[in-house]
């Protein structure tokens, strides 16, 4: 076994004993639970469920991202001077944290709905809302573990990922927002679609609405955005945009991991 799995390994079963886990899974069995109780069908539970998840998942990604680079400063000492390479280290570090907390995710909605729900008309949509949630954990641990490495002191590190993610999920959505109604005599169809590649939530807002056919309610918009991200092209592209901003934050901490003195 490599060195990276090893290490990823032993975090994997030492983040299984946080509590970070453990309010992941319970907040979303308990979310999906009541939804499915109350709701009258699974199209709602959905969309409720998407909303929770791209607010609530980003925040706890991108918190436990910074709060475990700097809990595990002492580890990351230890480990610094045995004979491995330090991408080695950073990669089971990534690994072995990301792993349990996609599967709380997963689990957090899987066992409700197999319980209440069903499959029928629905199972599309539910693998792209685990799809997503899974790419918005990949993506806000990543950059929360690389605000850790740049920022030395802790409270830089939790103030810059709060921003982020703010900015992301607030903020982004009323500039866009107040753009397209300033501008809203102009063709704005492609710079529409620019935008949600600039922002991973909003990518994963518009991929579930599409699989749950509800774009009629966005008005022309929603068509725009049916007969973009509906075609092979878009797909490939949302999928490639989903991949870059898991991909660029781990590069970056990783070089900076590098050559920080610790």
């Amino acid at each position: 076994m490599s060195n990276t799995l090893k290490i990823a390994k032993y975090q994997f079963f030492n983040v299984l004993r946080t509590r970070w886990v453990f309010v992941v899974f319970a907040l979303f069995f308990f979310l999906t639970a009541v939804l499915f109780y109350f709701g009258e069908n699974e199209a709602k539970v959905l969309v409720s469920l998407l909303n929770v998840t791209l607010i609530f998942l980003p925040l706890l990604s991108v918190l436990f991202g910074v709060f475990y680079v700097y809990n595990a400063t002492s580890f990351i000492e230890l480990m610094l001077t045995q004979p491995i390479y330090r991408s080695e280290l950073y990669g089971g570090m990534w690994l072995g944290i990301v792993a349990p907390f996609v599967a709380s995710f997963v689990l957090g909605v899987l066992l409700p709905f197999l319980v209440f729900g069903s499959w029928a008309g629905y199972a599309g949509a539910f693998g792209t809302l685990f799809i997503v949630g899974t790419a918005l954990i990949l993506i806000f641990l990543s950059l929360g573990m690389m605000f850790a490495i740049f920022a030395e002191e802790r409270t830089v590190g939790m103030s810059l990922a709060l921003l982020l993610w703010l900015a992301l999920t607030v903020v982004y959505d009323a500039v866009v927002l107040y753009l397209a109604t300033v501008f809203r005599d102009y063709p704005l169809e492609q710079p529409l679609i620019a935008a949600m590649f600039l922002n991973p939530v909003d990518l994963g807002r518009v991929a579930l609405l599409l699989q749950l056919d509800v774009s009629a309610l966005m008005g022309y918009t929603g068509a725009v955005f049916r007969e973009f991200f509906g075609t092979s092209l878009g797909i490939s592209l949302a999928l490639g945009a989903l991949l870059l901003w898991v991909s660029i934050p781990v590069f970056v901490g990783l070089k900076r991991f590098a050559h920080r003195d610790f």
